[in-house]
């Protein structure tokens, strides 16, 4: 599994490579335009007031300091542009997604729903190709009667989800008591036609939110007593009240992602009860024991035979033990009806049903099979028994000893190391010796982009004594300082294009590395680490998109342009102590502490609240995660509209909470802003 994400990822990383020069010409292109635009309006500027044309040195500089005010502002966009261009490609395949319609909408209001439903299921000529496979044909001309009431097993090829519409057939039709099954409204179909899979797929939450997922819309407005009732009686139905009342908190026991601490056949006997606790008309049985072992099979095979009392029940079967007690049994071949009846007249017919009944060993004697059979089911019993007892008490153990863990066992399986920025940069510098050929190479870009603002205050300090000074030395000396201007602008279209290069291949290494380490680690891990709630499936992928991508933004752009800032920061402090050392003194004591302090303060805000956001993202990626993967069972349980209010919530919650957070983080913001320009208060 390692190697083949490792294939992935290298794949990705291939691409990715091609992003390098783009990403080059939007750093450095900006900056190269807004540097030029200067150096053009001194340079015109100049002649312009010579000429009598503009009256005032101030006319100049005013157009001047606009063009690099807006030039700065422009530069704030470059740590950003990485970010714009994913949005951007993600905007575009989220409203693909948003935008596409669905035929088959579950909650489309749309359709009959009918008060009652007897059961009678009818097929009509019916021919059905998967959309994925239209070549291969699963269902030709196929016509079927299946009675009211009676169990009906089709011997052949698995359900291909008709009856519940997840597909329209090609052609003919399929009739619900005598309607057409897309004439019914879809949600109140998949209500009444109920279906219990190969693998049952159970929720994270507790056996009663398990069962009651399978609850009507009329049924959830029921109290929550009355609706454990209802919970209890479909368990009981299904042979599952036993095994659960034996669970440390019964009904109420936290079953973990997938069910995970429950057998395979105890998973089935819940999904059975949350099948019929809305009391279907029609139940379908896809293979639901084939998936279990011989013991686990007699006795989810004894609960199936009790809830298919009184209903419609229509089994998908290759295992023919599991369907010799049908009223009717259909043998389908090349997509269609090959031959039915009972089981009897099948081995008398000594046909398809016969040799397939010889192939499996289930040509015994009547008498003799029977007593065969109930034999081993008593044995089956005993031993289900032991193995449940066995079962139920290792389930306590374990959940008694997760509880009485202690704090520091605890503190290995999840939450952070509490690293700072500059430890985890250092973390990441150390490990990742391959960023250091480019870092070096950055250091050009970096020097360059550092030495801009000393380099302009130098020349626009010039260029003030060229306006205040008469005759032709003047122009020469303007030309001359232009001509510097633009020199740093083609300064920082070469330093500003290895910037941006650099900043794709160093992103991409350590996005590349720490994917591939997270995955390895994941697989690693002891099942305690995944039986936590934080540590679900949805979250274990969203932390896998999302934190190589966080480290990849702080080690790439960011990183290399806070290094610009530093070498800024040192070189315009040096200079203005080395031309007005007491003047610096006043503005860079007085006002430089407090603007570091606040934006110190506000990055520190800012991380804190990012972790709490992610966190809360992280529980609504598992929700989305979890129905994704289950779509199948989240549709004919009509689950879709919980699902849906359960996500809205989580993301509701997540807008609320963060709104007092990012108000106390942006007065601080606020803070370091308006700091700048009382330290140019002050400095004048």
């Amino acid at each position: 599994m390692a190697n083949k994400y490792e294939d992935h990822l290298s794949s990705a990383h291939k691409q990715a490579k091609n992003k390098s020069p783009a990403y080059g010409l939007m750093f450095s292109a900006e900056y190269f335009c807004a540097y030029s635009a200067i150096a053009l309006a001194f340079w015109q500027g100049f002649r312009m007031f010579q000429s009598g044309e503009i009256g005032s040195v101030g006319t100049v500089f005013t157009v001047v300091l606009s063009t690099l005010i807006a030039a700065t502002s422009v530069s704030l966009l470059a740590p950003q542009l990485q970010s714009f261009s994913t949005a951007a490609s993600a905007a575009a395949e989220l409203f693909s997604v948003i935008d596409r319609d669905s035929e088959l909408d579950p909650l489309d209001q749309a359709g009959i729903s009918p008060s009652t439903c007897q059961g009678y299921i009818e097929a009509r000529n019916l021919n059905f190709a998967y959309p994925s496979r239209p070549s291969s044909q699963v269902l030709s001309n196929l016509s079927i009667t299946i009675a009211a009431g009676q169990t009906t097993a089709l011997v052949g090829p698995s359900g291909c989800g008709l009856l519940e519409r997840w597909y329209n057939p090609g052609s003919g039709q399929l009739l619900l008591d005598g309607i057409d099954v897309a004439e019914y409204n879809t949600r109140w179909l998949r209500s009444t036609v109920r279906l219990v899979q190969q693998e049952p797929i159970l929720f994270s939450g507790t056996v009663f939110e398990n069962v009651a997922n399978g609850l009507l819309d009329k049924q959830r407005l029921l109290s929550q007593d009355e609706q454990l009732k209802l919970v209890q009686s479909a368990c009981e139905a299904s042979n599952a009240h036993e095994f659960i009342v034996e669970l440390p908190e019964g009904y109420a026991t936290q079953l973990g992602e997938g069910a995970g601490m429950l057998s395979g056949g105890q998973r089935q006997r819940l999904a059975i009860a949350r099948s019929i606790i809305s009391d279907p008309k029609v139940l379908l049985l896809d293979e639901a024991t084939s998936a279990l072992d011989p013991r686990a099979e007699s006795i989810v095979q004894r609960a199936l035979k009790r809830v298919s009392q009184g209903r419609t029940v229509l089994v998908i079967a290759h295992k023919l033990s599991t369907i010799k007690d049908a009223d009717n049994i259909a043998v389908i071949a090349n997509g269609c009806v090959r031959e039915q009846g009972t089981h009897e007249e099948l081995i008398a017919q000594d046909d398809q049903y016969a040799a397939l009944v010889r192939a499996q060993d289930l040509g015994q004697g009547k008498e003799t099979g029977g007593s065969r059979l109930h034999e081993e089911e008593g044995k089956v019993e005993m031993d289900e028994c032991s193995k449940h007892t066995e079962h139920t008490l290792a389930l306590k153990k374990t959940i008694s000893v997760a509880r009485a863990a202690d704090p520091e066992a605890q503190a290995k399986t999840h939450g952070t190391i509490g690293l700072s920025v500059s430890g985890c940069v250092y973390r990441i510098l150390k490990e990742q010796k391959s960023l250091y050929p480019w870092l070096a190479f950055a250091t050009i870009g970096i020097m360059t982009g550092g030495a801009t603002y000393p380099g302009q205050a130098l020349l626009l300090a010039r260029l003030v004594n060229v306006f205040a000074r008469p005759g032709s030395s003047a122009g020469s000396d303007a030309d001359f300082f232009s001509l510097m201007l633009f020199v740093i602008a083609i300064g920082n279209l070469v330093g500003y294009f290895i910037i941006g290069w650099t900043c794709n291949a160093i992103g991409q290494i350590v996005a590349h590395s720490y994917r591939s380490e997270m995955f390895t680690t994941f697989l690693k891990q002891d099942k305690e680490f995944f039986d936590r709630l934080e540590n679900r499936s949805g979250s274990l992928v969203s932390r896998l998109s999302t934190l190589p991508s966080q480290v990849q933004d702080l080690i790439s752009a960011n990183l290399l342009l806070m290094m610009i800032v530093l070498v800024n920061l040192a070189a315009s402090c040096a200079l203005a102590l080395a031309y007005g050392w007491k003047l610096a003194l006043v503005v860079i004591g007085g006002g430089l502490p407090p603007l570091l302090v606040s934006t110190y303060i506000r990055i520190r805000l800012e991380s804190r609240l990012s972790e709490e956001i992610d966190g809360r993202f992280y529980g609504s990626a598992s929700v989305a995660t979890e129905a994704v993967t289950a779509i199948k069972t989240v549709a004919s349980l009509t689950m879709e509209t919980e699902v849906l209010g359960a996500y809205s919530m989580l993301l509701a919650n997540i807008a609320k909470t963060s709104a007092m957070s990012t108000l106390h983080t942006m007065f601080w913001a606020a803070l370091a802003q308006s700091l700048e320009f009382l330290m140019m208060a002050l400095g004048f």
